[in-house]
């Protein structure tokens, strides 16, 4: 599964790693496939100890690198803050409790996706019927069989069709993944890996800061301006500037937007920064105020459903439903 460019050297580091265990895996499990089953104990235990050294190479991966982002985007942060005046005495940080919430970011869905492909492994590894392990396929391979077979023809038949669709499978999306709507995704390793880190990336930014900005008491943050790359919905709040404390008379308080800011979503390349206002005019300080209300979280509202509904109608209806416009 192609992914966007992930357009930093770490990135492709961490993925590259979840590339080359992809490709080992496949031909693992495709001896798990084919292999009689007193023959597949050593064949689990590689897919094991792949699975191990990801864990190991994750770790290490985060050690060196999610300090790494949140130390640029805090110098970013400085930087803003220094040239309105207010940062004059600040020194470099790292926040201890936001650098574990930003690892655990990224090792927790890490390690949901290497428990699924041991959990698959594990269930090709006992089965005696494939059938009966993965259902959902065994529909699926039974209406390609022909009516016309005996029974015992027939569970040969799909089988060796599931055994077909389970090689497809462990190729192309091994990753399974329980999303937040009860639905089960699937994901190939390496897109999965490079989107989970790409996120974390992207929220070290808008963590770094919002910590600067309440050290220094000040209120507003903004999205960053440029469109999304496939017009998604997270362009509803491109440009757009929020308060902190929910106390400005002109900006809407950020607890209004999803998720409480960028990343949105997955692959979002919205970022969050200090917003000074004397650095623009006044007629961009109210474009940047004028976030529509068909956009904002309403009262107890914890997802995001309604709001992506509204979005993709508008997007039908007029084309950009949210331009932003600077006079």
């Amino acid at each position: 599964m192609a992914f966007p460019p992930l357009d930093d050297s770490r990135l492709e580091a961490l993925v590259g790693t979840y590339v080359l265990a992809s490709q080992r895996l496949s031909l693992l499990f495709d001896q798990l496939l084919t292999l009689p089953q007193t023959e597949r104990f050593r064949v689990m235990q590689s897919v094991q100890f792949i699975l191990r050294g990801l864990e190991t190479d994750t770790e290490q991966w985060i050690a060196r690198n999610v300090p790494a982002f949140f130390r640029e985007a805090d110098a970013a942060a400085v930087d803003t803050l220094r040239r309105a005046g207010l940062g004059e005495f600040l020194a470099p940080q790292v926040d201890e409790v936001a650098l574990e919430a930003l690892a655990q970011g990224i090792r927790g869905p890490l390690e949901k996706a290497r428990q699924s492909i041991e959990f698959q492994a594990t269930k090709v590894l006992r089965s005696t019927s494939l059938a009966r392990e993965f259902p959902t396929l065994a529909l699926q391979a039974q209406r390609q069989v022909s009516l016309s077979l005996s029974a015992g023809e027939a569970l040969v038949q799909t089988e060796q069709r599931i055994t077909l669709l389970l090689r497809q499978r462990f190729q192309t999306n091994v990753v399974s993944i329980l999303g937040s709507d009860g639905k089960r995704y699937r994901f190939g390793l390496d897109f999965y890996s490079a989107m989970v880190a790409q996120n974390t990336r992207a929220q070290a930014g808008a963590t770094a800061a919002i910590l600067r900005a309440r050290q220094t008491g000040h209120d507003l943050v903004r999205i960053s301006s440029q469109k999304s790359l496939n017009g998604d919905w997270c362009d509803a709040y491109r440009g757009r500037v929020y308060s902190l404390s929910g106390e400005s008379a002109v900006y809407p308080w950020v607890g209004m937007i999803p998720n409480g800011g960028p990343p949105f979503h997955p692959w979002c390349r919205h970022s969050m920064n200090i917003f000074i206002p004397a650095f623009h005019s006044e007629a961009q300080q109210r474009a940047f105020a004028n976030t529509q209300s068909r956009f904002l979280m309403r009262p107890n509202e914890s997802s995001p459903n309604r709001i992506i509904r509204a979005w993709n109608d508008a997007v039908r209806l007029e084309g950009d439903p949210a331009p932003l416009r600077v006079s």
